[in-house]
Formats: structure tokens, sequence, C-alpha cells
């Protein structure tokens, strides 16, 4: 069985059966808005071997099962995902869709010397407060994030 692998410009909700090669060049975690003691979710920006990124969401019910396996820094080849919308006021990267952890997905450490040459140009250095925003006629509360270049 070949074990092709996918880049990261491909990736669409077309299908279910994405393999990337990539390195973690952010992780965050976003607190709770009712706890900001809880993690609400883990966020990271993935980079391939061709310079794309691409955003993750672990919602709370995947923390538990990832949290111990994801580093920033560190190359994996992960699979079995799915691809959302990346849309939302907070965009770390320029990609049309964003990946969501599943239970069924696999993440494994790789050496994968084409991924290992990228480094993090900035970064989310806190989250500064929330602020109330009026979209489509409604108030929402948004997190103001500080980001830093390196």
């Amino acid at each position: 069985m070949e074990n092709k692998t996918d880049y990261i410009s491909d990736i669409n909700p077309s299908k279910d059966s994405w393999r990337i090669v990539v390195k973690v060049i952010r992780l965050w975690h976003v607190p709770s808005y009712i706890d900001p003691s809880e993690v609400q979710s883990i966020e990271m920006v993935l980079i391939d071997e061709k310079g794309d990124k691409i955003q993750v969401s672990l919602k709370r019910a995947m923390i538990k099962k990832f949290r111990s396996l994801l580093n920033e820094g560190v190359s994996y080849t992960m699979s079995t995902f799915g691809v959302g919308q990346n849309i939302g006021d907070y965009k770390p990267t320029s990609h049309a869709y964003k990946l969501n952890f599943f239970d069924s997905t696999q993440v494994n450490v790789t050496m994968d010397a084409n991924t290992l040459n990228y480094d993090v140009i900035g970064y989310v250095s806190g989250v500064t407060g929330t602020g109330d925003y009026m979209r489509n006629g409604k108030t929402e509360k948004k997190m103001i994030i500080q980001l830093e270049d390196l």
C-alpha cells in the first residue's frame, strides 16, 4: 500500500483521507470564557515542505488525547482529520480551510528533513482582554490577542 503524502495547498473538504508531513510552528492554548483556568481548545499552525501553512483546532474533547503528543518545533505525519472553513475574525493563516482533529486522527513524530528547515516568524504573545463587537446586528464577545514579530 502506497503512503502518498499530500500538501497543505491541496487540502479541501472533498475527501477525508489526507496524509500530511508537517512541522508545528506555533501551538497555543485558548482559555475558556467561563473559567480562564480551563483550556477551551488548542490551536496550532502547521507548515509543510513547500512552505504552506494551515491552522489546526483541537476542541476540548480531543485535548486529553493529543496534548502530550504535540509540541512546537516538532515534525509529524498526520492523517484522518476533518477539514472545515477557515472563518472568523482571527485567522493565523491565509488558507481557506483549517483542520479539526478527531478521535481517529493519527499523529506520529517524523524526521522528514524537508519540514525541519522552517522557523517561527511571529507568535501570539498574550490575550489582553475581551471586547464587544457588532456583527450582523448582534453583539459578540471576542478575545483581544496580542501578536508579536520575532
